[in-house]
């Protein structure tokens, strides 16, 4: 992993004596105390106190000074509970911060989620610090970065489940430095939790695209159910810095769609009947 190099610029005040210059000369390179302190790097320490638990263990840091990444690394969680210190040089420097990543992809700046997969547990956060001293801190807030979307399958004939489902969209991703969901194709097939139910991560959303797709076994027949919409119909938004979750009720023999969010930070649940 790329850690940053320390800048060039450093001076040692050597006196006459000899000796002295022997043993300046074999010390680590530091700043001098009366000298220009500004080539000197920073120790930047990041502070986290409340990790989500699927980004405990460990998370991943990058530090980027514009485009240059200057640090990239997996940060310990269990060997370093609170804190980890990282070298940086001095100005404007950007901390991106990740954690929970199973199957998702970095490429570039991107998180990218592999067609056929749900969402990973992602939780994620970027922060601009300004770094003057030798020492600064900054306190990285982890954001959730998915919606665990449950399907609910009600008023099915002799409570038969006759349907293949998947679900697809329009995004595919995340960009670590903007936090903005990225454009790519989406599909997972959700898995089976209990009876007819079933469940699947997604990412947050750009737009409305959400598809259900039931597929009829019994006839090879498909229905496709605006799903983006319906949750935009309930006033689910997908802006909140911490997604909510979401049970989508459908209810075959009264036609009744229901949309139910369980805010992730309260417990608060809300129910909307469309």
């Amino acid at each position: 992993m790329t850690r940053a190099e320390l800048p060039h610029g450093f001076r040692l005040r050597v006196k006459a004596s000899c000796a002295l210059a022997v043993l300046l000369a074999a010390a680590a390179p530091s700043c001098d105390i009366k000298e220009d302190r500004g080539p000197c790097p920073c120790l930047l320490t990041l502070i986290y106190k409340d990790i989500p638990e699927a980004a405990q263990n460990v998370f991943r840091a990058r530090i980027y000074r514009g485009d240059y990444l200057l640090s990239d690394e997996d940060v310990d969680t269990i060997s370093e509970p609170d804190e980890h210190t990282v070298r940086v040089s001095k100005g404007e420097n950007q901390v991106c911060y990740f954690g929970g990543v199973r199957k998702e992809r970095l490429e570039g700046d991107r998180l990218l989620i592999p067609e056929g997969e749900e969402s990973d547990p992602l939780f994620i956060g970027s922060e601009s610090v300004m770094c003057k001293a030798e020492r600064t801190s900054v306190l990285l807030d982890f954001r959730k970065e998915y919606c665990l979307l449950t399907l609910e399958l009600e008023g099915l004939v002799d409570g038969i489940y006759p349907y293949d489902i998947k679900i697809s969209g329009n995004t595919a991703g995340i960009d670590l430095r903007s936090l903005a969901p990225v454009e790519g194709r989406f599909w997972c097939i959700p898995s089976m939790t209990a009876g007819q139910v079933r469940s699947a991560r997604i990412p947050r959303q750009k737009d409305r695209g959400l598809t259900l797709t039931l597929e009829d076994r019994t006839n090879g027949r498909t229905h496709s159910l605006p799903l983006g919409e319906m949750i935009s119909r309930s006033g689910y938004s997908w802006d909140k810095k911490n997604l909510d979750d979401i049970t989508v009720r459908i209810d075959f023999a009264s036609g009744d769609v229901t949309v139910i969010a369980s805010d992730w930070e309260t417990g608060a649940v809300k129910d909307i009947i469309l």
